[in-house]
């Protein structure tokens, strides 16, 4: 059968059984260290009426490829006893990643070496989708590399700064209090308060995705016009039949006071 989606197995006993014929070097590798997150885990592997019988329980994802190609299912899958798996289909990916031309850009790069990398290792007839659970991690290095990001910091490397609980404070005092007199104040203030989206320091200046930085201080300046009741810096952008009524805006106020928007949820947000 058409495989339809990839399959992230995170609790329980399961049992895989490849038929022999559609066994070779790759699927050898992925049962070989079928865990990435505990290089000490060996699954039971042997041979049982002319199938490879691959039995494990431990974080494993399965299929990958259906996220990027058309492929065929060679093996099953079966559980052994409670469990618990997670699936996402490609066109759950897409529009996770769709109205973000940055992620829309990594996905596309990730997925054509994903499927280079399968090409070049897999035998022929064998079952692709049964990849090393590593090969990702391998390839997400390569495309730091190539776009110049230090190779040695995985996402768990990537960890928010700490923020300072008083000039966060000040700053919601700010918000709430209608203070920002210059046009430029919060945005001048945002990176300074929420090291994320600093220019120098923060994570999307790791990542290399400064379209991703001013998106996201965008979105907080949309966030501080709204609660203002700044209707012309929220609109200064907008052009023509693109921007926001007056009506649409009286709306959206008073939405904001039904929902009683407190200094803890702007923070939030």
């Amino acid at each position: 059968t058409i495989s339809e989606c990839l399959y992230v197995t995170t609790r329980g006993k399961y049992t895989l059984s490849t038929p022999i014929q559609h066994w070779g070097r790759m699927q050898s590798r992925f049962a070989g260290r079928i865990s990435h997150d505990d290089p000490t885990t060996r699954p039971d592997v042997s041979i049982e009426d002319h199938s490879v019988v691959t039995r494990f329980d431990c974080l494993t994802w399965l299929c990958e490829l259906s996220l990027f190609a058309t492929s065929v299912h060679k093996s099953d899958l079966r559980t052994d006893s409670f469990a618990d798996a997670f699936t996402l289909t490609s066109a759950n990916l897409a529009a996770c990643v769709g109205k973000s031309p940055s992620c829309v850009s990594v996905v596309y790069q990730y997925a054509t070496h994903y499927i280079k990398e399968i090409n070049a290792v897999a035998d022929e007839d064998c079952d692709s989708e049964l990849v090393p659970q590593d090969l990702p991690r391998t390839i997400c290095k390569r495309l730091y590399q190539d776009e110049d990001i230090d190779a040695s910091k995985n996402a768990e490397d990537l960890d928010s700064p700490v923020a300072d609980v008083c000039k966060v404070e000040d700053f919601l005092d700010c918000v709430f209090d209608d203070k920002g007199g210059s046009e430029y104040f919060f945005a001048d203030m945002l990176p300074d308060t929420f090291g994320e989206v600093h220019p120098k320091s923060g994570i999307y200046e790791a990542l290399k995705m400064e379209s991703e930085r001013k998106r996201a201080i965008a979105a907080m300046l949309s966030v501080i016009y709204l609660i203002q009741d700044d209707y012309d810096r929220f609109t200064d952008c907008q052009r023509g039949g693109d921007k926001m009524s007056r009506e649409m805006w009286a709306a959206m106020q008073r939405f904001k006071a039904w929902a009683g928007v407190t200094k803890e949820a702007a923070h939030a947000v």
